[in-house]
């Protein structure tokens, strides 16, 4: 029996938005989701991956009809898109949602550039860290945060895949407010990590500039002798 308080006012799980710097993170989430007729669409190269593994995506530049541009920088970053996740589904929602054409999104997995990773690698120059500080995903996961009740955010796909799987077969394809809930905070706590090693690495560099440039300062300072 379905306890129907749990999942009031909540959406069954149709339509599911997939975005991984490491596809194969999603690609058991997406299995899963598949096994229960959900829908997936996915970003470039999420797509690509997925299908190589024979699994059936749209992808978002149907919505967007933006591919790619500027080597990646932006993808998402459309009102078609985030409409799309940060749509509640009132009444006076759902007459927008209609209004616009928006199509809807009831999960969004992500799974962020690994700007830490890139950090800690060995000869990684500025450029190379800086291309791998994510802005469309957060900015994703944050958006389908704040909408959990209608849209359900997933951070870290690979492990929290469980949850929500077991969670949909319990509740014939719906997820409970209370998780909903739990993975929202989740996201916070990840993107909030996220952004502080962004502000640490940079402050380390500007603490490194501010050295050299004293270092140079007391050279040029030295009398000649």
């Amino acid at each position: 029996m379905v306890n129907k308080e749990a999942i009031a006012d909540t959406p069954k799980i149709k339509r599911a938005l997939l975005s991984a710097y490491k596809p194969e993170r999603v690609i058991p989430l997406a299995e899963g989701l598949l096994r229960n007729d959900v829908e997936l669409w996915a970003t470039g190269g999420t797509r690509k991956a997925l299908e190589e593994k024979g699994i059936k995506a749209r992808g978002t530049d149907e919505l967007t009809e933006i591919v790619s541009w500027f080597g990646g920088r932006v993808k998402t970053l459309t009102p078609e898109l985030f409409g799309g996740i940060l749509a509640p589904r009132t009444p006076e929602g759902l007459a927008e949602i209609k209004e616009h054409g928006i199509t809807t999104f009831d999960v969004v997995a992500v799974d962020l550039y690994p700007f830490e990773e890139t950090l800690k690698t060995p000869g990684a120059t500025f450029q190379q860290i800086l291309e791998k500080i994510d802005v469309g995903g957060p900015s994703m996961l944050r958006a389908a945060a704040k909408n959990h009740r209608y849209c359900l955010p997933m951070s870290s796909p690979a492990a929290e895949r469980w949850i929500v799987l077991a969670s949909m077969d319990e509740f014939k394809g719906y997820v409970p407010l209370g998780v909903r809930m739990s993975l929202a905070a989740s996201v916070f706590q990840k993107t909030t990590d996220y952004d502080r090693a962004i502000e640490g690495w940079l402050n380390d560099v500007i603490k490194d500039k501010m050295e050299e440039s004293r270092r140079d300062a007391r050279r040029k300072a030295k009398p000649e002798t």
